[in-house]
């Protein structure tokens, strides 16, 4: 099977990341399970590549302490709520545009549990880096 090169799609780098940062903190299929509610066998299933809901994902880095995750084009921030519950709130959520982007629209959507933000009107042609 030499000279084929098998690549890994995105289920499977989070599954392989999962079980490098389990064994780096020398903790059992058992013990996550336990930490998160889960049996040893949901947590194998998850490190070969079945994609946990998302709130299973959070509970799982909360408990690797992992609190960021890349995989190709796509980062996963997940900070543990809790230890920030007596900071003052803020400011949530800026739209800013100008210059360019002045013309851009975004629409904000807030439903009980989710939160999206479309944004138009930006022209790709002249993207700057």
């Amino acid at each position: 099977m030499s000279g084929y090169l098998i690549s890994m799609g995105w289920k499977q780098q989070l599954g392989a990341k999962l079980r490098r940062e389990r064994k780096s903190a020398g903790i059992s299929l058992r013990g996550l399970g336990g930490l998160i509610k889960a049996s040893p066998e949901t947590i194998r299933q998850y490190e070969r590549g079945r994609l946990p809901d998302a709130d299973k994902l959070a509970r799982i880095a909360v408990a690797l302490g992992i609190s960021e995750i890349e995989l190709d084009h796509l980062r996963i921030s997940i900070a543990d709520i809790r230890a920030r519950k007596s900071e003052s709130v803020g400011e949530q959520l800026r739209l800013d545009f100008a210059g360019e982007y002045a013309r851009s629209k975004a629409i904000v959507k807030i439903r009980p549990g989710s939160v999206s933000v479309i944004v138009t009107g930006f022209r790709v042609g002249n993207v700057r880096s």
